[in-house]
């Protein structure tokens, strides 16, 4: 081969090479791949995925066999475990963690209830700060009710154990205690000792030296660190202490 034709073939491998995308790449909250996914094109949209949907199977665990990306196939068997203004969590007992659908501002079915047992057509599985999530859903069927939403006592789990395998689980107690707290965010007192940190969206009636019942929450992850999120306040709150509280 020529020296011109040889560095020709070179060129066109290393195009290739850069182009290919075989894993599909994080899909963040904006639908959009990160710009490490693309170096020709960091702003592609989630419909450039060269790769063919993956077959999700029926259940959360053969859904987090796929990489993020596209995917189809319909969950069955679903427990709405919380709903929120954006989305809902479920469980379907396949694995020890559960699922956050991320549906937005308008949703492309009716908002369904806790306990409410569903299927779910999914479309795409992505990520937000490296929470698995489902970004692209349809089709929302109730099948039945539950007797239970399979919610976890914070109680049960020690501060090592809220991680990866419980992610995305819904959580409740009774009488939980403020290690710290700004107004948003601080740690929770586990009663297995030791902390985890908790967000609150929107107004909370309660301050350092209260406790508080959590009525429903979700561990979900932010980076490296997993924290216990209310987000629909104040209905996430049962009963709570406000006596230590500064009058």
């Amino acid at each position: 081969m020529s020296p011109c034709g040889w560095r020709s073939a070179l060129s066109l491998a290393l195009l290739l090479g850069c182009t290919s995308n075989t894993t599909g790449g994080v899909v963040d909250a904006d639908d959009t791949l990160s710009s490490s996914d693309s170096i020709l094109d960091p702003g592609a949209q989630v419909e450039e995925f060269a790769e063919p949907p993956c077959a999700a199977g029926s259940t959360v665990a053969s859904l987090l066999q796929c990489p993020p990306g596209p995917v189809t196939g319909t969950l069955t068997g679903l427990t709405v475990t919380y709903v929120t203004p954006e989305g809902f969590f479920v469980f379907d007992g396949s694995t020890t963690r559960g699922m956050e659908i991320r549906v937005g501002a308008t949703w492309p079915y009716a908002k369904p209830k806790a306990y409410d047992v569903v299927s779910l057509t999914v479309t795409m599985l992505g990520a937000t700060n490296r929470q698995a999530q489902v970004l692209g859903s349809a089709d929302l069927e109730v099948t039945g009710q539950a007797g239970t939403r399979g919610e976890l006592s914070l109680s049960s789990l020690a501060q090592a154990d809220f991680g990866e395998p419980y992610e995305s689980r819904c959580f409740s107690d009774s009488q939980i205690g403020l290690a710290s707290f700004d107004g948003h965010d601080g740690f929770l007192v586990l009663p297995k000792g030791g902390e985890i940190p908790v967000h609150f969206e929107g107004d909370t009636p309660t301050c350092l030296g209260g406790w508080i019942e959590v009525m429903q929450s979700a561990l979900v992850r932010d980076g490296d660190v997993y924290r216990i999120e209310l987000r629909q306040m104040p209905d996430d709150l049962g009963k709570y202490d406000i006596t230590a509280c500064p009058q």
